[in-house]
């Protein structure tokens, strides 16, 4: 859920946000624990200094039922205009690692400063990417560090024009590195299932982050609108992971149905062959629901 303000005289926008989420696991897994929840909330401040240049702060806390934990959340970014693309500044406390499903479950958190960059090259042709750093802990227990990129470079097959959707395609690609930490056994003991082997027990920290992402392949992604109110997107993407030597899958779809000129509806689901999990080989589904407000 997110609200926002009428812009003011002096370039300041608020902002109020709020999510939750409910975790569940089944079949073989490492925690005792078989669902967690978790719920967060705060607000945002943007300030638009001149038509290129603009900054924002946000501030909130989140609690999770499986840890019983309260967290403070803080964190900043700005973005400038350069020509007719964009690069911008990013930095997070303490917001929601999500790497795997069990990570998630533990109310994973991570501090996180991020560089992005985004602009078109030529007529046709996007760039669009990211770099970062990061640390991830849970339960107050270090889990690691690590940075890593992402890339897309897009070409505009077709423009959207009426009802025509929007062609783009192109290489994706992206690199992510992770050192995990060893992780204190007296921590995560309460919440490991007490079935699972010592050797288990030891390597619970790979099982929250994947420690190498190298890939790379192809994407494309097709934008429309069904009618005046109502639009969508379809994607897919084939990529092959250099480090685990397999070919990987990726889709998603998604809707937005403009209510008003105030409230937006979205919903979409994405899917990927391959996820971190206790299980290597598992895929992923996520589906999402949002509502943005405009007072």
């Amino acid at each position: 859920f997110v609200a926002k303000s009428p812009l003011s005289e002096g370039g300041l926008r608020l902002w109020a946000f709020a999510d939750s989420d409910d975790r569940e696991l089944s079949g073989e897994r490492s925690l005792r624990a078989d669902q967690s929840e978790r719920f967060q909330g705060g607000f945002a401040i943007e300030k638009f200094i001149d038509q290129s240049l603009t900054a924002a702060a946000y501030f909130g806390g989140s609690h999770s039922d499986l840890s019983d934990s309260d967290q403070l959340l803080f964190g900043g970014s700005f973005s400038k205009r350069i020509g007719r693309g964009k690069w911008g500044m990013e930095f997070a406390y303490n917001e929601r690692a999500i790497d795997s499903i069990t990570l998630q479950m533990l109310d994973g958190r991570q501090n996180r400063v991020q560089v992005n960059l985004d602009t078109p090259v030529g007529q046709r042709w996007n760039l669009d990417g990211f770099v970062y750093y990061r640390q991830i802990e849970a339960l107050d227990d270090d889990i690691g560090d690590g940075y890593g990129g992402q890339v897309e470079f897009l070409y505009t097959v077709r423009e959207s024009e009426k009802r025509r959707p929007a062609i783009r395609v192109g290489y994706a690609g992206e690199i992510h590195m992770f050192d995990s930490d060893q992780l204190n056994p007296r921590t995560f003991a309460p919440y490991l299932n007490p079935d699972i082997t010592p050797a288990e027990a030891r390597d619970f920290a790979y099982d929250l982050v994947e420690e190498e992402i190298n890939l790379h392949g192809l994407k494309v992604v097709i934008e429309g609108r069904l009618n005046d109110k109502l639009a969508y997107f379809v994607s897919g993407a084939a990529q092959y992971d250099f480090f685990d030597e397999d070919l990987q899958y990726s889709a998603g779809a998604g809707l937005e149905l403009y209510v008003s000129d105030r409230t937006r509806l979205t919903t979409g689901i994405e899917y990927y062959s391959a996820g971190q999990t206790t299980r290597s080989d598992s895929g992923v589904i996520l589906a999402t629901v949002g509502v943005s407000i405009a007072f």
